[in-house]
C-alpha cells in the first residue's frame, strides 16, 4: 500500500475519532448529532440526521475496523 493511502486512512481514523468525542462529550448520539451535522456540513437543511444516526451506529465502528486491519 503507498504511503498517500496510508495516510489517507490516518486521516479517516482521525476523523471517526473527532465524530466518536463529540458524541462522548455530548453523552448520545441523540445529543451530538447537531454537533456532528455541524461538523460535516453547514448545510443544515441538507443533512439527514437518521442516516448521520444510522452511519454512528453501526457504520463507523466496522469501518474502523477496517481501516486499522489495512495499515497493521
Amino acid at each position: 500500500m503507498s504511503k498517500e493511502s496510508i495516510s489517507k486512512i490516518y486521516l479517516i481514523l482521525e476523523k471517526i475519532e473527532y465524530i466518536d468525542k463529540i458524541v462522548e462529550d455530548s453523552g448520545s448520539i441523540i445529543k451530538a448529532l447537531d454537533d456532528v451535522r455541524t461538523y460535516i456540513a453547514h448545510d443544515y437543511e441538507g443533512v439527514n440526521l437518521a442516516i448521520i444516526e444510522w452511519i454512528i451506529r453501526n457504520g463507523l465502528p466496522k469501518f474502523k475496523e477496517q481501516c486499522l486491519e489495512l495499515i497493521y
